[in-house]
């Protein structure tokens, strides 16, 4: 079957345009949280105490104040097309020719049962969307300056820490993809222990930094670590 390729444009339209239509029916419902509901009457913009001072920066930057009004479905939209940058970076980083079908292939990073609850989320929602591109571009991000190369990425991670810390699961999934890649393709298979080794650097850099900047802020029970010993530990076993 002949498929015509797509130019990059044709690729950000098509990606803007689904990923619109997947979180219309949230704008629709405009479901409010228990959570965001307290946010809206208080304009409470302060994650500090979670270690996630991005989330405060953002509506304080968005809302011109140091409050965070209720300001859905902005955010969102805002959100949205910045994902639809970020896929499209990602189908061209994994594809040489783009085009419908390889499409759908990245398409599962933001349309998945998994991250709706998180959408549903008013505020923390759009910003969790934000760290989850910043963890593609950490993956796709490329550039000749050696410097930049090495730096870049590093922020990246620290941005996503900074939104939710959870988010480095992404990080650590996409870098476990492009292991697989290298090890398919005999021309990459050579460079596969500096990637692992640059990889790993810019984790544990990004993620000290991150904690020395923010321990300070963060509340004790966002400190601790779940003990081995622990009854929830535990349960999972």
């Amino acid at each position: 079957m002949n498929v015509r390729h797509w130019s990059r444009n044709e690729g950000l339209i098509f990606f803007t345009g689904v990923a619109l239509l997947y979180v219309y029916p949230f704008i629709l419902a405009n479901y409010v949280y228990i959570d965001d509901w307290f946010r809206s009457i208080a304009g409470d913009a302060n994650w500090n105490s979670e270690g996630r001072f991005l989330m405060t920066a953002f509506y304080k930057a968005l809302s011109l104040t140091g409050r965070a009004p209720d300001m859905f479905p902005l955010p969102l939209i805002l959100a949205v097309v910045v994902m639809a940058f970020a896929l499209s970076s990602l189908q061209r980083h994994y594809f040489a020719v783009t085009d419908f079908f390889n499409a759908i292939v990245v398409l599962p990073l933001f349309f998945n049962p998994f991250f709706l609850s998180d959408l549903n989320y008013q505020y923390d929602g759009p910003l969790m969307a934000l760290g989850v591109v910043a963890m593609v571009f950490f993956i796709t991000f490329d550039t000749q300056r050696r410097w930049v190369q090495w730096s870049v990425p590093m922020l990246l991670i620290g941005a996503a820490l900074a939104i939710y810390q959870p988010l480095l699961n992404i990080g650590f999934g996409l870098c476990c993809i492009e292991l697989y890649r290298k090890l398919i393709d005999p021309e990459k298979c050579s460079g596969l222990a500096a990637f692992v080794v640059k990889k790993w650097v810019q984790f544990g850099v990004a993620f000290f930094f991150y904690m020395v900047a923010v321990s300070q802020f963060m509340a004790a029970d966002r400190r601790g670590t779940l003990a081995l010993n622990s009854t929830l530990y535990a349960r999972l076993l």
